[in-house]
């Protein structure tokens, strides 16, 4: 962790290591796999979905420097809004 001088200093690292995951190479691979996977999401209940197409990806996205914790929330952020999308919403 870097020496901060003041509050500022520490402000600005914390911001930086919270958007360092941003600033990746690999995001429009991510938006990319997330936009299929709420397509699958509409078709498919959750689990199955995942079950399915989780396996697949995850891999590539490990090779691409995606962090695995952040890369499962949003699939499972990207499943959970599939399955309130038309034409089969649950909700």
């Amino acid at each position: 962790m870097a020496v901060s001088r003041g509050l500022g200093d520490t402000t600005l690292f914390i911001a930086r290591e919270a958007h360092r995951p941003l600033d990746s190479a690999a995001l429009p691979e991510e938006i990319g796999v997330s936009v299929i996977t709420m397509i699958i999401g509409m078709i498919l209940e959750g689990l199955p979905a995942a079950v399915l197409f989780v396996p697949v990806v995850y891999p590539i996205a490990v090779k691409l420097g995606i962090h695995p914790i952040h890369f499962c929330i949003v699939q499972t952020a990207a499943v959970g809004i599939g399955l309130f999308m038309p034409p089969l919403g649950i909700g």
